[in-house]
């Protein structure tokens, strides 16, 4: 994984359930990393650029299955268009995989924004308290894609609608979103709701500087958590 990022909440509930950790990671593919990611510590991870196709979904599935892995709930977004000549899917997708109950939730995402496989929005169920969660895979800056920041922070608004005004309680969005924070302008909406990105939580609370994440010199992996979840 190019990122392991960590975050933890309190939350009321039973003694046995009162703290979680919640990861982002954009392992340039899931196809032949079933063992990686069965292995992988926590308790939810938003997973970005899967590359699963439907085939690539349901063997995935499978495979966490048979290995009896702790991760027992699987909630993609739409499956990649697969590859000419292979089960392999596209350069996109979204996953979360929990060891707490999870579901997509309803929404009205525009039907070709969905099946770019770049949008998903989730509950998880923590005890007696639901957190909503948005993941998003941003469009690369390529040759292969037209008006990638514009069409990414397009996808955005849709979130921070969704989960930033229509829902309460603890909430998250994160994800690969391929620009940095000052690049998309509905980050500013998120940081108006009262959202805070991780690290930007933990520069101000220990003065630990915020870094840059994949290869580049921007923090393009990010994860913006609600007050609820900051306390």
């Amino acid at each position: 994984c190019n990122l392991l990022r960590v975050g933890e909440a309190l939350h009321p509930g039973p003694a046995v359930a009162t703290s979680w950790t919640l990861g982002i990671a954009n392992p340039s593919g899931l196809n032949g990393k079933l063992d990686q990611v069965n292995h992988l510590s926590g308790d939810v991870w938003l997973l970005s650029e899967t590359h699963l196709s439907q085939r690539g979904l349901t063997a995935f599935k499978k495979g966490l299955h048979m290995l009896g892995s702790t991760w027992k709930y699987v909630v993609p977004g739409a499956p990649c268009q697969p590859r000419q000549h292979t089960d392999t899917g596209v350069h996109s997708g979204v996953l979360m995989v929990s060891k707490y109950p999870a579901r997509p939730l309803p929404h009205v995402f525009d039907a070709q924004v969905y099946s770019s496989a770049r949008v998903q929005v989730v509950g998880v169920s923590l005890a007696d308290t639901w957190v909503t969660v948005g993941m998003l895979y941003g469009y690369p800056c390529n040759a292969s894609h037209k008006q990638a920041r514009y069409q990414t922070d397009a996808m955005l608004a849709d979130l921070v609608d969704r989960v930033g005004c229509q829902a309460s309680g603890p909430r998250a969005i994160g994800g690969d979103f391929n620009f940095g924070p000052e690049e998309l302008e509905q980050l500013s909406r998120l940081h108006m709701l009262g959202f805070r990105e991780v690290q930007d939580l933990r520069a101000w609370r220990t003065g630990q500087s915020v870094e840059a994440t994949g290869r580049g010199s921007k923090r393009i992996d990010q994860l913006w958590i609600s007050p609820e979840l900051q306390r």
